[in-house]
C-alpha cells in the first residue's frame, strides 16, 4: 500500500512574447501592401502599472502612447517594443505501481496539467484600428486532470 509511488513534474516559467503594435494603414504611401507591418508614432510612455487583473485585461499598455503617423511618413515606434504577459505552469504526475506477477503490473496514474490553475493570458491586441486595441482577449486553458490505469507487461 505504501510502496510503488512515483511523482514527476515540470515547471515552466517563461517571459512574454513580443507585442507588435501596428497601424494596419499605409500612411507612408509607399505603394506596398504590407499594412500589418506599418508602425505608429510613439508620443508617450507605453508602460503602465495595473491596479488589478481586470485593469490589466482592459488596457495592458498605455494605448494613448501610440498614434497614427502623418500621411507620407513612417511611424517612429520600433518593432516589438515590449512583451506581453508571461507564462507560468506546473505539470505533475502521480503514479502508483501495483505488481501482479514478476513481469506484469498495473500502473494507476493521475496527471495534472497547470496544477495550480494559473491564468496564462495571450498578448494584447496591437492594431490601432481594432476596437479591442490594447485589450487582452484570450487565455490558455486552465487545469486539466487526467486519471488512467495502465497495464505493463
Amino acid at each position: 500500500m505504501f510502496g510503488g509511488w512515483s511523482i514527476s513534474g515540470i515547471a515552466t516559467l517563461q517571459s512574454g512574447t513580443p507585442v507588435p503594435v501596428t497601424t494596419n494603414q499605409n500612411t507612408a504611401l509607399d505603394g506596398t501592401t504590407c499594412e500589418s507591418e506599418y508602425h505608429p508614432d510613439i508620443v508617450g510612455d507605453f508602460i503602465r502599472s495595473h491596479a488589478s487583473k481586470d485593469d490589466m485585461l482592459a488596457e495592458f499598455f498605455n494605448t494613448s502612447a501610440f498614434v497614427l503617423p502623418a500621411l507620407g511618413r513612417y511611424g517612429t515606434a520600433a518593432r516589438n517594443m515590449f512583451s506581453g504577459p508571461g507564462l507560468v505552469t506546473v505539470d505533475t504526475a502521480l503514479l502508483k505501481d501495483i505488481n501482479l506477477t514478476e513481469t506484469m503490473r498495473f500502473q494507476l496514474r493521475g496527471e495534472f496539467t497547470n496544477l495550480f490553475n494559473h491564468a496564462n493570458f495571450s498578448n494584447p491586441v496591437g492594431e490601432l484600428a481594432n476596437p479591442r486595441y490594447g485589450q487582452i482577449t484570450g487565455a490558455a486553458g486552465g487545469r486539466v486532470v487526467q486519471l488512467g490505469l495502465k497495464l505493463l507487461w
